[in-house]
């Protein structure tokens, strides 16, 4: 029976790895297919890191499969897979469980950036102060079961926490959770990591599990047990690798700062992009970018970076005519740091003008800003509120659909809450407009949302 079981589990972890080689491992909606009936399909987009360490990991599948090959003509016997079955177990579970998530977050900027908004979208609905908790307050009122669109919280955005470090001695364990999201494990990993990472994951600890007895002999048991401090000891440098670009990265942002209040601004705008250079998903902070609009200020270059930053001056100075303009112009800047900020900006005015009343100003905005991200769940979440004020009946439904299948692509657990309060919505609207059929449908889906 205990053979039995091992040969059982050993196709398990053999199988877990290769569903794991071809789903996807992290992917974010980043646009949405208009089909028939008002319906919408997501387009996703996935980090150059899962194809690199896929390739790795079959790689080191396929030399296992020939080392063992090798050593089992030579000697005959079964325990010629063992070693190498439960060394490909370890490396596929560094590559996989360390390597990928430090090199999506750190290095394939762009996604990251993406998920990382995304995922703060998401917190501003779910949080104690946020749309889904507030908004309660309202339903009594007929026609409006929400009064206001709650402002995105915080204003500055960023990746992950800017890492402001000295030198290695700075990283200690109240830090624990820092270390942890600057080596992928952040929020938005998790909302986005999909099916075939977890299999990996999996697959390869069951490998090396499975494989720590070949025989009836207890050597190889004993080769097992000394492999585990191994994979411990290796686990932990191949971390300490993994920050050593957010360190190196954090002392240069240290330097960017004493340059730049000593006057020495070249210098400080060098540094700033050393850090960017080691590790590129901080050029979507707001502080970063901010920083180098004040820079080139100074230094008199005219960059995007500049031109947000006097944006940004008049954001925060409540000039907000003149502040959404830019940030509007910027909108179709060739820097998409700057564009993604300025999509920020342009929200949240759009936010305040539909707060203040100014509904249709705030739909026009809004309608742009969807075209320019779809899935920005924010946006098609206000959109749907400016539907239901102004009456558009066919907009809204439109509008739910995309908010529901955006959201489906989500991990959290409240999100069936906020699409079910979608629904709601609508079914108001479809009971004024009389529509009986379309009202049964829509108090379905908000009391049992899929």
């Amino acid at each position: 029976m205990v053979t039995l079981a091992l040969r059982i589990f050993r196709v398990l972890a053999l199988g877990f790895l290769f569903v794991g080689l071809v789903l996807p491992w992290f992917r974010v909606p980043v646009g949405l297919v208009e089909k028939p009936l008002l319906t919408f399909a997501p387009q996703f987009a996935e980090p150059v890191a899962t194809t690199a360490i896929k390739a790795l990991v079959a790689a080191v599948l396929v030399v296992t499969w020939w080392i063992g090959r090798r050593k089992r003509r030579s000697d005959a016997t079964r325990s010629a897979w063992g070693a190498p079955m439960r060394l490909a177990g370890c490396i596929i579970l560094l590559l996989a469980g360390i390597i990928f998530p430090a090199m999506t977050i750190q290095r394939c900027a762009s996604i990251s950036a993406h998920a990382a908004w995304l995922q703060v979208q998401n917190e501003s609905f779910i949080r104690p102060f946020g749309d889904a908790f507030k908004s309660q307050e309202y339903e009594h009122e007929p026609g409006q079961p929400e009064l206001q669109v709650k402002e995105i919280s915080p204003r500055a955005f960023e990746v992950f926490p800017t890492p402001l470090l000295s030198s290695f001695s700075d990283l200690n364990l109240s830090r624990l959770e820092e270390m942890l999201t600057w080596v992928g494990f952040s929020p938005a990993f998790c909302q986005f990591a999909y099916w075939g990472w977890y299999c990996v994951i999996v697959g390869s600890g069951l490998l090396f599990a499975v494989y720590v007895r070949e025989d009836k002999g207890d050597g190889n048991i004993r080769f097992a047990v000394k492999l585990i401090p191994a994979l411990m000891l290796a686990g932990l440098l191949v971390w300490v690798g993994c920050l050593t670009p957010i360190v190196i990265a954090g002392v240069n942002l240290m330097k960017s700062q004493t340059a730049a209040a000593n006057g020495r601004f070249s210098e400080s705008l060098r540094d700033l992009d050393t850090a960017k250079a080691w590790v590129p998903a901080l050029a979507y902070g707001s502080g970063m970018l901010y920083q180098r609009g004040y820079l080139a200020a100074r230094l008199g270059l005219d960059t995007p970076e500049r031109m947000l930053l006097t944006a940004m001056t008049n954001d925060e100075d409540g000039i907000d005519d003149r502040a959404s303009t830019l940030y509007l112009g910027l909108l179709d800047s060739n820097s998409d740091p700057v564009k993604q900020e300025a999509f920020r900006g342009a929200l949240r005015l759009a936010l305040k003008d539909f707060n203040s009343g100014l509904v249709d100003r705030a739909g026009n905005t809004l309608n742009r800003l969807r075209a320019v991200d779809p899935t920005s769940i924010k946006v098609i979440y206000a959109l749907q509120l400016v539907d239901l004020r102004n009456h558009l009946k066919s907009r809204l439904e439109a509008d739910v659909s995309r908010f529901e299948v955006v959201y489906k692509t989500f991990q959290s657990l409240e999100k069936g809450a906020i699409v079910a309060s979608a629904h709601r919505r609508l079914a108001d609207l479809e009971f004024d407009f009389g529509d009986k059929e379309r009202l049964t449908e829509e108090m379905s889906a908000a009391i049992k949302p899929e």
